[in-house]
Protein backbone atom coordinates (compact mmCIF):
# COMPACT_ATOMS: atom_id res chain seq x y z
CA UNK A 1 0.00 0.00 0.00
CA UNK A 2 1.23 3.53 -0.92
CA UNK A 3 -1.59 5.42 -0.71
CA UNK A 4 -2.41 7.61 2.15
CA UNK A 5 -3.46 6.16 6.10
CA UNK A 6 -7.04 7.92 6.48
CA UNK A 7 -8.97 8.60 9.57
CA UNK A 8 -12.44 8.27 9.22
CA UNK A 9 -15.20 11.04 11.52
CA UNK A 10 -18.43 9.91 11.65
CA UNK A 11 -21.85 10.35 14.04
CA UNK A 12 -24.37 7.95 12.00
CA UNK A 13 -24.61 4.90 9.79
CA UNK A 14 -21.50 4.72 8.54
CA UNK A 15 -21.96 4.63 5.06
CA UNK A 16 -19.30 6.50 4.02
CA UNK A 17 -16.85 4.47 6.16
CA UNK A 18 -18.29 1.35 4.46
CA UNK A 19 -18.31 2.80 0.86
CA UNK A 20 -13.92 3.40 1.87
CA UNK A 21 -13.63 -0.30 3.01
CA UNK A 22 -15.33 -2.11 -0.01
CA UNK A 23 -12.73 0.22 -2.16
CA UNK A 24 -10.04 -0.86 -0.58
CA UNK A 25 -11.16 -4.34 0.13
CA UNK A 26 -11.67 -4.89 -3.72
CA UNK A 27 -8.55 -2.67 -4.86
CA UNK A 28 -10.09 0.46 -5.97
CA UNK A 29 -8.79 2.67 -3.27
CA UNK A 30 -5.02 2.40 -2.51
CA UNK A 31 -5.21 3.34 0.97
CA UNK A 32 -5.69 2.43 4.28
CA UNK A 33 -8.16 3.55 7.63
CA UNK A 34 -6.14 4.13 10.40
CA UNK A 35 -8.94 4.68 12.99
CA UNK A 36 -12.58 5.88 12.83
CA UNK A 37 -13.64 8.47 15.68
CA UNK A 38 -17.37 8.86 16.72
CA UNK A 39 -19.50 11.34 18.29
CA UNK A 40 -21.65 9.56 19.34
CA UNK A 41 -21.69 6.16 21.05
CA UNK A 42 -24.64 4.53 19.81
CA UNK A 43 -23.18 5.21 16.24
CA UNK A 44 -23.90 2.56 13.68
CA UNK A 45 -20.00 2.89 12.22
CA UNK A 46 -18.26 2.08 15.02
CA UNK A 47 -20.03 -1.45 14.74
CA UNK A 48 -19.09 -1.51 10.89
CA UNK A 49 -15.62 -0.64 11.64
CA UNK A 50 -15.59 -3.09 14.83
CA UNK A 51 -16.71 -5.82 11.97
CA UNK A 52 -13.90 -4.60 9.65
CA UNK A 53 -10.97 -4.81 12.58
CA UNK A 54 -10.10 -1.21 12.19
CA UNK A 55 -9.37 0.84 15.36
CA UNK A 56 -12.87 2.95 16.72
CA UNK A 57 -12.96 5.30 19.38
CA UNK A 58 -16.02 7.46 20.85
CA UNK A 59 -15.45 10.80 21.76
CA UNK A 60 -17.05 11.21 24.89
CA UNK A 61 -16.31 15.29 25.17
CA UNK A 62 -15.64 16.34 21.48
CA UNK A 63 -15.11 19.62 22.81
CA UNK A 64 -12.07 18.17 24.43
CA UNK A 65 -10.32 18.28 21.20
CA UNK A 66 -10.43 22.29 20.78
CA UNK A 67 -9.56 22.43 24.79
CA UNK A 68 -6.65 20.32 23.19
CA UNK A 69 -5.84 22.80 20.76
CA UNK A 70 -6.87 25.70 22.58
CA UNK A 71 -5.70 25.04 25.94
CA UNK A 72 -5.86 29.16 26.75
CA UNK A 73 -9.71 29.15 26.18
CA UNK A 74 -9.60 32.08 24.56
CA UNK A 75 -12.07 32.53 21.97
CA UNK A 76 -11.04 33.48 18.76
CA UNK A 77 -12.88 34.42 15.82
CA UNK A 78 -14.47 32.09 12.33
CA UNK A 79 -11.38 34.49 10.31
CA UNK A 80 -8.61 33.56 13.35
CA UNK A 81 -9.70 30.35 12.80
CA UNK A 82 -9.59 29.99 9.12
CA UNK A 83 -6.32 31.59 9.15
CA UNK A 84 -4.80 29.28 11.86
CA UNK A 85 -5.46 26.32 9.19
CA UNK A 86 -3.87 25.61 6.22
CA UNK A 87 -5.84 25.77 2.86
CA UNK A 88 -7.57 22.30 1.84
CA UNK A 89 -6.25 20.85 -1.68
CA UNK A 90 -7.43 17.71 -3.10
CA UNK A 91 -3.28 16.35 -2.31
CA UNK A 92 -3.59 17.78 0.97
CA UNK A 93 -6.83 16.09 1.99
CA UNK A 94 -5.34 13.16 0.71
CA UNK A 95 -2.57 13.23 3.62
CA UNK A 96 -5.39 14.27 6.28
CA UNK A 97 -4.48 12.42 9.42
CA UNK A 98 -6.10 11.97 12.56
CA UNK A 99 -3.79 12.01 15.73
CA UNK A 100 -5.18 9.36 18.65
Amino acid sequence: MNGPRLGVLLSGSGRTLQNLIDRIAAGRLDAAIACVIADRELAFGLRRAADAGLPHHCLQDPAAIWRTLNPSGTRVTHDEYRQSISPMTPSSAKRLMIAT
